[in-house]
């Protein structure tokens, strides 16, 4: 019987052992796979609290169902029922800037009508239809790409912004091919994105007439999807369903390599014996354990960097919070000075999300 060790429970190793688990019983193949988690609580960055009515997310809270792999995995493990859908107006989604919120515009002509971008940006976004396409096949950072086509104001107001509420990070050092291969891809096929926004947008609308949530130019489409109880509804599903062993509690120290395999040494002074060893814990963690088995990955791992993030729920009595909350929520164009990337409306987003007369508000 082959053996897989799985180092990290939070929801990529949970994951990746049921998939090899569901792999290996369809081929016929003998398999016992041991998921290691260093911290008694399953789940990693999945963590939904429920606390005087609200319910709280300290990590995503949802994923988009335009891709099949999660729905598939929630059908596996029996919660594809317990599916929840994010609310329609959830679409709306708003720029902090200036000193007042814009909604996002969502199609070409709709960006030249707002207030988001000055006069002079707009006429800056309108000459990236004259602007070559790159054609070199060379990777550069999202700032550069955004300065390149759209200007530095766009960069600021646009680009800045949707970067801050995928990853929380830097579009000056982070990769366009890796981080947004989908806005590489329209460059390449249509020449420049403000072509691509007005070829797709008639698409876009005949699909979403249709029930569909598709993609735009800024980033990936699909419905934000949960579970009525949070998004951690997934860990004890997918724990519950694994044949195999889950080790809480105690870290991995080291992965040595023999004959047959590796052995898994663990703090506690277990030892773990698996013909292959899969690694779903943080890159800086795998870069420590891959130290003696291969420096040169070890090294690469430990040059991948992350965004320290804070998670702040509040919650009010609705009257006591102005304003129109039907939408997604705001983040902070760059430069605005303010100590947070942005603020999601959740209650608006899900439903019984906080008590009845209260909204709930995360920001980041």
């Amino acid at each position: 019987m082959s053996s897989v060790a799985i180092i990290g429970g939070g929801v990529s190793g949970l994951a990746v052992a049921a998939a090899i688990e569901i792999d290996a019983a369809a081929a016929g193949v003998g398999l016992r796979t041991v998921v290691i988690e260093k911290d008694k609580r399953l789940g990693g960055k999945l963590h939904s609290i429920a606390e005087e009515g609200y319910l709280c997310e300290w990590g995503p809270n949802g994923f988009l169902d335009s891709k099949p792999w999660t729905l598939e995995l929630c059908r596996q493990v029996g919660i594809e029922a317990c599916l929840l859908r994010s609310n329609d107006h959830a679409r709306r989604r708003f720029i902090w800037s200036g000193g007042e919120l814009h909604q996002l515009p969502e199609g070409a002509l709709s960006f030249f009508g707002s207030r988001l971008i000055s006069w002079p940006g707009k006429l800056r976004l309108a000459v990236e239809l004259l602007i070559p396409s790159r054609k070199d096949g060379q990777d550069e950072t999202l700032a550069d790409f955004a300065r390149r086509r759209l200007g530095k104001e766009a960069l600021a107001k646009l680009i800045g912004p949707m970067v801050s509420g995928v990853f929380a990070g830097d579009p000056e050092t982070m990769s366009l091919q890796s981080s947004f291969p989908r806005i590489h891809q329209l460059e390449q096929d249509y020449g420049g994105l403000i072509r691509a926004l007005f070829l797709l947008q008639k698409k876009r609308r005949a699909e979403r007439k249709a029930g569909q949530d598709v993609a735009g130019p800024s980033g990936p489409g699909g419905k934000l999807t949960s579970f009525a109880e949070g998004v951690e509804t997934m860990i004890p599903a997918v724990a519950s369903y694994l044949k195999g062993e889950i080790r809480q509690g105690s870290s991995v120290v080291a992965v040595r390599k023999q004959s047959d395999g590796f052995i898994v040494e663990m703090e506690d002074g277990a030892v773990i014996e698996a013909e292959a060893v899969i690694s779903a814990c943080p890159a800086y963690a795998a870069s420590a354990l891959t130290a003696p088995l291969d420096r040169d990955l070890s090294r690469l791992l430990s040059e991948i960097s992350y965004s320290p993030l804070w998670v702040i729920c509040f919650g009010y009595e609705r009257g006591k919070v102005p304003g129109d909350l039907n939408g997604f929520g705001f983040l902070a164009a760059r430069g605005e000075r303010r100590s947070i990337l942005g603020t999601l409306w959740d209650s608006s987003i899900f439903p019984h999300r906080a008590p009845e007369g209260h909204v709930l508000l995360r920001s980041m």
